[in-house]
This record gives C-alpha cells, structure tokens and sequence, in this order.
C-alpha cells in the first residue's frame, strides 16, 4: 500500500511566506544602503561612515567597530552616497558629488552635482574629501583646557582653547579662540585672549576670498584690547596628500586700547599669513597645525607686527589627545610705551575632539 503526502502548502501561507522573506531581504538591503561601504583589497567589505579624506588617509567610521584610519594603499574602493562631498585633488581641481563604485582597483566614480557625468579619479589624487549637506551645515571642532598651580609661589595658569568649523559647498566658516589667566594670591588676572570669526569662500581649488573679525588682548605687550577687521585672498602653494599650507593677504584695519590709558588708537595695516598643516595618522597619531601672520602697518612708520602659533597634538584615545602649543608675539611699537615688545610661551593641555 502506497501512503501520499501532501506537502503543498496553501497558496494564501504561500503568499505571506514570500512577503516575509522579501521584507527581510528589503530591511538588510536597506540597512546596507543607510551605511557608506569600504571595499578593502583584502576583500574585506566594511560598512559606516566615511568622515574624511585628508593627508593620505581614509578616515572611516565602521559600523559597532571604532574610527579607522587607513592608508591609501589598503582601500579597493568606496561607496558614499548618503552625503554631497567637496573633493580637492593633488592637482588643484575640486569636484562636488557623491562616491560610487569602481571597478578599477585604487580608484572611486565621482558622480558630479547637477552633471550627467562621472569622474574616475583614483585615492591616491584626492588632497582632501569632506562631506557638506545642501540643507545643513556640518561641524566638527576641538576643545583643550588645562591648569598649573605651585603652592611655593601661590601662583596658578589656567588655559582654554577651542576652534569650531562649518564646511559648506564652496567655503567654510570657522571660529577660534583661546584665554590664559593667571591666578596670583587669590587675584584672577586675564593675561591673554583671542578670539577669532573667519568666512572663506572658495573660488577654485587654488584660490580663496575671506574676511575676518579679530579680538586680541596681550598685557605683556601693554595691550588691552584689539578689534581687527579685514578682507583677504587666499592662494593655496602646497596640496599634498600629507600636508597642506597656504597664504593670504589683504588688508586689515585695527582698533587698539592701551593698558596704559584708555585712548583709542585706529591703524590700518597690510597682513601676509602663512597657515601649514600636517597629520600623521600611524601611532602616535600626530596633527600639526602651524601659523606665521606679519604685519606691516601704513598708518604707522616704521611699526611691524608678528603672531605665530604652533599647535601639536598627540591623541591618546579615541577622539582625546594631549597638545602642546608654542606662541610668540611681536610688537616693534607695542600700544604702551612702558610695556614690552616681545613675548611667548608654551601651553599644555588635553583636547577632545567632535564632529
């Protein structure tokens, strides 16, 4: 005797059996796609979130892992398309778009804004890649602080410094600032300070326009206060994949106070600023940020000034780091006849970053 079963399963189960597997098959796909995705030449594929390109590293965010920073090198190719891109290469040309696969090894399609075109460009050009939202603008910025006290000399230092930065389609915002204040026998003396607005607008890859506000204060240069404002161009002389600098000009005029008297003294002057950066991003990881600003003044004869900073830090940890700033400043004809014409100092403090 033949005994039949029936497996046939009805065609109503059947239904919601296959919408079942195609909503799951839809959830993973759709999580994939919420991810920007890393193809290694390994083979290994890595999905998060791409956060920049800059000084010959690709720096990326995985998914439940933490922030990875990896050598040209090592990538096969990216996928990011969640976000619009301003990408600089080593050869002065900027591109805006998003980040598409590649077939070629080394090499990512750039899915130009409002053009039907793609550019293959490979890693290995790309001088600097940050994302921008065409609705929001995106930040990222550090703050360090730190505090000595000698209990011999009842004298303590607390430093704070911060930058905070936009990046927008064709320009940045970016603003500064940093106060050291000496503490002697209980008294509180606001020793220096700065505080700084910049608006850059790009007009290539090579060159820039920008204005800035400026608060200055320096005691040991008999200065009170300084207002600055001023407009500029920029020229971009080094676009590396392991460093960047470059110089801007213009013209700025002054609003200074004394420590001596409260007389209002207005200058103008011609400034010439040089900016570097470099990263290293094999341990320790290294960020250098150096600053020379000279200027020379036209209302004043003879009076030339400079500003220099460098600013280096270490990170320890994900996103904390320790730094260690060099400052000087130079005043041929400081605001008050009685005060000093040179000064400088170094700053130690721990500096965690967001973005």
């Amino acid at each position: 005797m033949t005994i039949l079963y029936n497996l046939s399963i009805p065609f109503r189960k059947l239904r919601l059996l296959i919408a079942f597997f195609l909503l799951l098959t839809i959830s993973k796909t759709d999580a994939q796609t919420n991810w920007d995705t890393l193809f290694m030449k390994n083979g290994q594929v890595v999905y998060g979130e791409i956060k920049s390109i800059s000084l010959g590293r690709v720096n990326f965010d995985a998914e439940d892992l933490s922030l990875m920073s990896l050598k040209y090198d090592k990538v096969k190719t990216i996928i990011a398309t969640k976000r619009y891109y301003r990408i600089e290469t080593t050869s002065h040309k900027e591109y805006f778009g998003k980040l598409k696969y590649s077939d070629k090894e080394g090499f990512v399609n750039i899915s130009n804004i409002g053009k039907n075109d793609t550019i293959l460009l490979a890693l290995s050009e790309i001088s600097t890649l940050n994302y921008f939202s065409t609705k929001n603008n995106i930040w990222e910025g550090k703050i360090s602080a730190g505090y000595s006290y000698t209990k011999s000399s009842q004298i303590g230092r607390l430093n704070v410094d911060f930058s905070l930065k936009s990046i927008m389609k064709k320009g940045e915002f970016r603003t500064a600032g940093s106060t050291i204040i000496t503490q002697d026998n209980g008294a509180w003396v606001r020793e220096r300070e700065s505080l700084s607005f910049n608006r850059d607008i790009y007009l290539n890859a090579l060159w820039k326009a920008g204005v800035l506000l400026n608060y200055q204060r320096n005691l040991e240069l008999g200065l009170a206060r300084r207002y600055q404002e001023g407009v500029g161009v920029g020229y971009s002389f080094l676009s590396k994949s392991t460093m960047k600098g470059d110089i801007v000009s213009g013209l700025i005029v002054n609003q200074e106070k004394s420590s001596q008297n409260n007389q209002n003294v207005f200058t103008a002057e011609l400034p010439i600023l040089f900016n570097y950066n470099f990263f290293r991003f094999q341990q320790p990881k290294l960020s250098i940020y150096a600053n020379e600003s000279f200027y020379i003044s036209l209302t004043q004869k003879g009076r030339v000034r400079q500003d220099g900073e460098i600013k280096i830090d270490w990170e320890l940890i994900k996103d904390f780091s320790v730094s260690l700033k060099f400052y000087n400043n130079y005043d041929s004809k400081p605001a008050s006849t009685v005060a000093g014409n040179f000064d400088y100092g170094i700053v130690f403090g721990l500096t965690y970053s967001f973005d």
